[in-house]
């Protein structure tokens, strides 16, 4: 599986953080960041730069660009952002399609939480959203090898393998869902 790193293209002038914001112009020569007098700075002042230098694979099979950098403990990528952890998928796909309408949230078509593939992502209601999570389903000879592998291997990897979240793989393991009849 061929993997290649892919870098995102913001306009002059704005801020590299994904936020859309103009940047204002330095007032002197900056050797620090080789910035001349009347260029305009990379980043608005306190942020901290979260597309500046993206932190994703292209999986070649897939087209999901996984994200490298943190994770938040549902399992979506998270980077801060104007002093605020921030969901990365949200941010891509709004410096891509525009702001997410008031009351509608996104959806990984891919499944994948630690996308950040703008192509992947649709926005729909929450509860289409519940509704298509709740169709990821898994057979009995999944959940009894979650079980098994569980003990020794991270919630992470075996939430990746399977297409679920990790407190999917959380209840299952100590038997909060999945019960035997």
């Amino acid at each position: 599986m061929e993997q290649e790193v892919t870098a995102v293209e913001v306009p002059y002038g704005y801020c590299h953080c994904g936020c859309g914001q103009k940047t204002n112009l330095v007032n002197y020569n900056d050797p620090r960041t080789d910035l001349d007098k009347g260029e305009p700075r990379r980043f608005v002042l306190g942020h901290n730069g979260i597309l500046s230098r993206p932190s994703y694979t292209v999986n070649s099979e897939t087209g999901c660009w996984d994200w490298d950098g943190k994770v938040s403990s549902d399992g979506y990528a998270t980077s801060q952002l104007q002093g605020r952890a921030q969901k990365v998928h949200r941010v891509f796909y709004e410096q891509k399609f525009g702001l997410i309408p008031e009351g509608l949230v996104l959806d990984h078509l891919c499944r994948n939480r630690r996308c950040v593939n703008p192509d992947h992502l649709e926005v729909v209601t929450q509860a289409v959203n519940t509704r298509r999570g709740l169709s990821t389903t898994l057979t009995e000879k999944q959940v009894q090898e979650i079980r098994l592998l569980a003990p020794t291997h991270t919630y992470r990897s075996l939430a990746d393998r399977f297409g679920v979240g990790i407190t999917q793989i959380h209840r299952i393991r100590y038997r909060k869902q999945w019960r035997e009849s």
